[in-house]
């Protein structure tokens, strides 16, 4: 029986139910349960709509009524999963159920959990592509956001590999089929440069006037360094598709990506608001001038843009790629390894902010510098070094609102 003709009989027999339940006033009468079995559908659905996934699922294996809400399409608007290596069947069979017709925003994480792995890494591979099959066979093409975050740990040597082949091609596929979407984000995506750049292009002709948030860091394999073409590589992966997304206010992207004709494209769309700019091994520090901050800047007067640096780097490089003109908002430096490498003194840690003062104090409003993975001695000679550097700070930077010092 469908849900609208059960529901005025729902609703009759849960009242009966209810009216029959225990009376304090009179001892010896029966106590009757309501039949929950018979709750309205659009009591469920109201449930469902504030319960989280794994209740929903929990939810739906009690009878076949409290099922039918689970499978309405408009229950599902958005979703959020992790495959992680640890849930992953489970993540699988929940989907499998799940009819996402109606389905507006997608957020998969595929970072591999620190720890509790029980999921093998093909088992992994499997699910995913059995979910993104899925969500290609029922035609999920009218989606507003869709993050496939750290998806590379798939894709590395992918040409050589066919199950991994045919996962880039379903991704590229879901990806391309896409027509509504404001909120892009393929962040540490690890393809080769030309099935990025024919991905990102047909996602700008498709629908690159409707993005105004796109997140592309390192959606381009780090393996092509070593080529001496590499800056001229990079720079085209990019500059093309970028020219469609014309209402683009938010973009995160490394900064091995950017060049002077990137700056440009931006520049001529005058939409950008804010901008996120990930340094990891950079290949040529120099490449944008001044200048096009400036154009930039004077372009996009809103415009607030944030670094991150990760990993050591020279006085001399923060230094080429700090540039006058540059609205920098905030830094976050994370250092992950090779603290005691002489980089890593004092003095380029305090000629790096002194630069900072000197060219950003106006603009600059937060620094954050974190170690990561440090063992005891280093986070004593990071904290000690960070302490002598506060008044420095505080007395160069006084329009900074935070200096965050974190050790992990």
């Amino acid at each position: 029986m469908s849900s609208s003709l059960m529901e005025p009989l729902a609703a009759k027999r849960l009242k009966l139910a209810m009216d029959n339940i225990h009376n304090s006033e009179i001892p010896n009468q029966d106590i009757k349960q309501p039949d929950w079995s018979l709750l309205p559908f659009t009591v469920l659905r109201h449930i469902y709509s504030f319960s989280s996934n794994k209740d929903r699922y929990n939810m739906s294996l009690t009878c076949k009524t409290w099922l039918e809400p689970f499978v309405a399409p408009e229950i599902w608007r958005s979703l959020t999963f992790r495959f992680d290596r640890n849930q992953d069947l489970y993540v699988t069979r929940f989907l499998k159920r799940i009819l996402p017709v109606s389905l507006r925003h997608l957020n998969i994480d595929f970072k591999e959990a620190d720890k509790g792995i029980i999921v093998s890494e093909i088992d992994s591979l499997e699910c995913v592509k059995l979910v993104i099959r899925h969500r290609i066979i029922h035609q999920v093409k009218n989606l507003v956001s869709l993050r496939l975050a750290n998806i590379g740990r798939f894709t590395k040597n992918w040409p050589e590999d066919r199950k991994r082949k045919d996962l880039v091609m379903l991704v590229k596929c879901f990806i391309e089929m896409q027509t509504d979407l404001q909120v892009f984000n393929l962040s540490c995506a690890g393809l080769d440069l030309e099935t990025g750049r024919k991905m990102m292009l047909k996602l700008g002709l498709n629908c690159g006037s409707n993005v105004h948030k796109l997140v592309i860091d390192d959606f381009i394999s780090n393996d092509y360094e070593g080529n001496e073409d590499f800056v001229d590589m990079m720079d085209k992966s990019l500059l093309e598709p970028l020219r469609y997304f014309t209402k683009l206010t938010s973009l995160t992207v490394s900064f091995n990506n950017l060049c002077g004709n990137v700056l440009g494209v931006l520049t001529t769309s005058g939409c950008l608001n804010c901008m996120r700019i990930f340094v990891v091994n950079v290949a040529d520090p120099i490449r944008i001038s001044s200048r096009r901050w400036r154009n930039l800047q004077t372009a996009c007067p809103q415009l607030q843009i944030y670094f991150t640096f990760v990993n050591s780097t020279t006085s001399q490089n923060f230094v080429k790629i700090l540039k006058p003109g540059i609205p920098l908002t905030g830094i976050k430096w994370n250092v992950e390894k090779g603290f005691q490498e002489e980089n890593w003194v004092e003095r380029t840690i305090t000629e790096c902010l002194s630069h900072v003062a000197t060219k950003f104090k106006d603009s600059l409003r937060h620094v954050r510098v974190s170690l990561q993975v440090a063992d005891e001695s280093e986070a004593i000679i990071f904290n000690d070094i960070m302490k002598k550097l506060r008044p420095f700070v505080r007395h160069h930077l006084c329009s900074m609102r935070v200096l965050r010092v974190v050790c992990v």
